[in-house]
């Protein structure tokens, strides 16, 4: 409604002003005004004139400004509806009506269509043939598109409007494009499943399906909804030999039809294969089976029957070429000996092939290196053709007793476990057994001797001079162990200086050590050598020590044989040159040899160190044997001569004569026999190149004498972890080693305390003992013996054993740790609870039972039950089991910790644990015993009619507080 403060509502104004005027000349005065759209009008009056240097003024006694108005209509028209096309909707013809209704407080002037169909969007058809709230039409040409319109009117004074959205309109005129792919016009085709290539693709609208014709019957029908366009997509038919056409139909969601052009195809079907790459396999492969000539991507099954009438199923897939390729499985358990395989397409079980092959057994083997070992050593055990990838267990077998382990097996089927054998292992037969864990039919057995590690020492010879070093080579020790070595006068009872030593051992447990005499006393010694970690293993070795040692190698002066009889060349013997005398060998009862004869012109109180026999010789055949005897001015005395035997090969051998000719008298003339023995078969010879003996001898001179050393502790051992007994106590032993040189050691002692403790601390069954006389015994080389009766309440944790050794002069400390572990242990007194005679309906008496820590730990107690002896049998959900007639279930057994409870009061006995609310100290002082009382009724009910003797088994076990 228009106003005077509104400015788009005024249509004239004027303004006048009247009173008494003053003036020369009023001509041409005027009056103008403006207009604030709000509040305010303006008035200006101009125009007056000056007359000389008078000014004139205008004034008025009344003026006043006259506005004049009416109304004006503003409101727009209103798009009522778009009626159609729908907001989405499509339109199958090219002729569109567009109709709408649109409304004014007016009359409406005219409306125009507007959309975006040229295509920007734009005005493209008026109407002025509008009715106020009359659907009105405006009819266009459209092509095939997605458009939008809208529709915007104006009534007679102006006003216009839109409709508030745009409308979306689809024309669709159009059948969708079908294009065939594969295969292509006049194909040829050895296979019967054909998949039949295509795409479609539509201007507007979206595809509903489509059909694949084959010789005017549809085969085959698209199963997604809407068909994806422009994108390759198949159907599939299979066809029988021969000529076919065919094509694809595709309609659209607004029911256009197309077709697609017709190709012909001519289908040859040959007949598919099945095989295996190998006609054998062995239990544990993978067979590859292979075949050909499939329809192309076809879900083919295979069917595997087993030599043992079992079959095994499954799918595969053909590839595009219509070719199978999958692996089976051959189980390491698999049944053996002729297999068959049928394939058949998972369609069409019709379209089938068949063939054979043949599974072999899998066997299983294990190797050991050896058949013997010693102590300390590492056994290794080899095996082939178990279960790739799979666990084994092994099973090791000895005289009294058995160990059993687990080992991973390669991705080749093969394993290595290795058994490491301690220094104190048992002697004799060991077996080792091993099948594997998943497959028992793959297993074998292997077997190996454990003998006695003897360590054994010796020195490069047995006498040395004053100035000479002597080398010691040692055995069998613990492999990288450490062992001791000690050098001692035998006469004196002294230990060379920078004696005891340590030396290294190999891994094989070899040893070696030099020592230099420098000018050492002549005398008897020895060298003794023990492993710190495995006592066990010690020897010792003897040497002499001479003044001024010398040697020489003496000649033969004669030689004679009896085979054939008769005087041999002394240059024959006594030179290595190949010129050899050879002895007949038969077969006799009797000596046949070669004699040899030495004089030599040695001093009275010379001292004879050694005479090493060398002999060079070599025999046709290995059947002979051969000895050595000396003269001892009496008989001929076969010698022990290890180091001399039959050999093919010539060779010089050794024999060490020191222990017979040990004067200098004997070493004056001194006879040997070269003796062969020949029990069976021909004649054959044996031939002696060189004979030859070096004897060393000496005299007396200037020697150094040694002094005394201090006991050494070493290796301490000491039992490691400690488990305690459960109410009583377990012997607990720290051990040592002690070098005593001089084997004067007094005494040895020792404390056993907990970590928080100290040595010098009273004893206490909890935390400290003590042994004052621990037992020794050995010479140089001693082993001591600590015992303590470690009581089972004894504290948890990191306890030190601390030793000293005292002889005569010294004393030495060591001190080694261990550990005593927790011990949950508990006792239950009486351990037979007998309620006696109970009446059918009845209660029994309240029955005490006692729980005691027998532990070294505060712990809790759950308790559960069973009918009868064996929990694994009926007796589960009962408390008794009855002997004639009837059960006690277990909710009628209960027990309380307080003795005034009755029995409902009481906790019902499960069957699984439950813990009973209490909680028990550990013990801490002797004869003092820890315990809680739990008490115990049942009530025979009468419904279950027990009969005759029941009865139960109470489970009470010890827990972690």
């Amino acid at each position: 409604e228009a106003s005077p403060t509104t400015l788009e509502s005024i249509t004239s104004a004027s303004v006048d002003y009247t009173g008494t005027h003053k003036c020369y000349d009023i001509t041409g005065a005027q009056a103008s005004w403006t207009w604030n759209l709000v509040t305010q009008i303006n008035i200006h009056i101009s125009g007056v004139k000056n007359q000389g240097s008078d000014n004139f003024y205008i004034y008025s006694d009344y003026l006043y400004a006259k506005v004049t108005y009416q109304d004006l209509d503003t409101t727009k028209p209103t798009i009522k509806s778009l009626d159609y096309p729908g907001n989405g909707d499509f339109v199958k013809t090219s002729i569109v009506d567009f109709n709408f209704t649109a409304t004014d407080n007016d009359v409406i002037n005219n409306c125009t269509l507007w959309g975006n169909f040229t295509p920007t969007w734009n005005k493209n058809k008026t109407t002025y043939d509008v009715q106020n709230n009359v659907e009105t039409n405006i009819t266009i040409r459209l092509d095939d598109g997605v458009y939008l319109w809208n529709v915007e009117c104006y009534d007679n004074n102006g006003n216009s409007n839109f409709s508030s959205y745009n409308y979306t309109a689809k024309v669709d005129t159009t059948q969708p494009i079908v294009l065939l792919e594969n295969p292509e016009d006049d194909n040829y085709t050895e296979t019967s499943a054909i998949i039949f290539y295509f795409n479609v693709t539509d201007y507007i609208t979206t595809i509903s399906s489509c059909k694949l014709i084959v010789d005017n019957v549809t085969r085959d029908t698209t199963t997604e909804s809407p068909v994806g366009e422009s994108t390759t997509k198949n159907l599939t038919a299979t066809l029988t030999s021969g000529d076919h056409y065919w094509w694809i139909n595709c309609t659209d969601t607004n029911g256009w039809t197309n077709m697609s052009e017709i190709r012909n195809i001519s289908v040859n079907v040959i007949y598919p294969t099945v095989q295996t790459i190998l006609s054998t396999y062995e239990q544990g492969e993978t067979a590859t089976i292979i075949g050909e000539n499939w329809n192309p991507n076809q879900i083919i099954t295979i069917n595997i029957t087993l030599s043992n009438s079992s079959n095994y199923l499954f799918n595969t897939t053909s590839t595009g070429a219509g070719e199978i390729n999958v692996d089976y499985n051959v189980t390491y358990d698999h049944a053996s000996g002729l297999q068959n395989i049928t394939a058949y397409q998972h369609t069409y079980p019709s379209d089938n092939a068949t063939s054979d092959f043949t599974v072999t057994i899998r066997t299983a083997d294990i190797t050991i290196p050896k058949t013997n070992y010693y102590e300390g050593q590492n056994v290794t055990v080899n095996g082939s053709k178990f279960s790739i990838n799979g666990t084994i267990t092994i099973n090791i077998t000895y005289p009294g007793g058995n160990e059993v382990y687990s080992n991973l097996v390669g991705d080749d089927g093969r394993f290595n476990f290795t058994y490491n054998l301690s220094y104190t292992e048992t002697l004799g037969l060991w077996n080792v057994s091993i099948y594997d864990s998943n497959y028992n039919n793959l297993n074998d057995t292997g077997n190996f001797t454990v003998n006695d590690r003897i360590a054994n020492i010796y020195t490069d010879k047995n006498e040395y001079d004053a100035e000479e070093t002597v080398y010691l080579n040692g055995t069998l020790f613990s492999s990288y162990g450490t062992v001791r070595v000690t050098i001692k006068n035998i006469d004196t009872d002294e230990t060379s200086p920078g004696y005891p030593k340590d030396v290294a051992a190999d891994t094989s447990g070899n040893i070696t050590d030099n020592w230099y005499v420098n000018n050492t006393c002549a005398g008897n010694f020895s060298f003794n050598a023990y492993d710190l970690a495995h006592l066990e293993l010690d020897d010792t070795t003897y040497f002499n020590i001479t003044a001024t040692p010398k040697s020489n190698d003496t000649t033969a002066i004669s030689a004679y044989r009896n085979s054939p009889a008769g005087t041999v060349d002394i240059g024959l013997i006594n030179e290595s040159d190949d010129t050899r005398t050879s002895v007949t060998i038969n077969v006799k009862s009797t000596d046949l040899y070669l004699e040899a004869n030495w004089t030599n012109n040695y001093a009275e109180g010379t001292s004879i160190e050694s005479v090493i026999l060398t002999l060079e010789h070599y025999e046709e055949a290995t059947n002979p044997v051969i000895s050595v005897k000396w003269y001892d001015g009496s008989i001929y005395q076969t010698v022990s001569c290890p180091g001399i035997f039959i050999t093919t090969t010539e060779l010089n051998q050794t024999c060490d004569l020191s222990g017979y000719i040990t004067d200098y008298t004997q070493a004056n003339d001194i006879s040997l026999r070269f003796v062969y023995r020949y029990s069976t078969g021909g004649a054959t010879t044996g031939y002696i190149d060189q004979a030859r003996l070096n004897i060393t001898y000496s005299g007396q001179s200037a020697c150094t004498q040694w002094g005394n050393t201090a006991p050494a502790i070493n290796n301490m051992l000491i039992t490691y972890p400690i488990d305690l007994l459960a109410g009583i106590t377990k012997e607990i032993t720290c051990n040592a080693s002690i070098i005593d040189t001089e084997q004067d050691l007094a005494g040895v002692s020792a404390t056993l305390y907990f970590n928080q403790n100290n040595s010098g601390d009273p004893d206490g069954n909890n935390d400290h003992y003590t042994n004052s006389s621990c037992s020794f015994s050995g010479t140089t080389a001693k082993i001591a013996v600590c015992g303590f009766q470690l009581w089972y309440y004894a504290k948890n944790g990191t306890w030190n054993c601390n030793m000293s050794a005292t002889d005569t002069e010294f004393t030495d400390y060591d001190n080694i740790t261990t550990t005593v572990n927790t011990l949950y242990a508990i006792n239950i007194t009486p351990t037979l609870l007998d309620y006696g005679n109970v009446p059918l309906g009845a209660n029994s008496n309240n029955y005490t039972v006692n729980i005691t820590n027998l532990g070294n730990m505060p712990l809790n107690v759950s308790v559960w039950g069973y009918g009868g002896s064996n929990s694994n049998e009926t007796g589960g959900g009962l408390a008794f089991k009855c002997n004639q007639e009837g059960n006690i279930t277990i909710g009628y057994e209960k027990y309380s910790i307080n003795p005034i409870h009755n029995f409902n009061q009481k906790t019902n006995l499960t069957s699984g644990p439950k813990m009973i609310p209490i909680k028990i100290a550990k013990q801490t002082q002797p004869g003092i015993y820890v315990q809680n009382q739990t008490y115990w009724e049942i009530n025979v009910k009468a419904e279950n009619n027990p009969k005759g003797e029941c009865n139960g088994t109470i489970i009470f076990a010890a827990e972690v507080s």
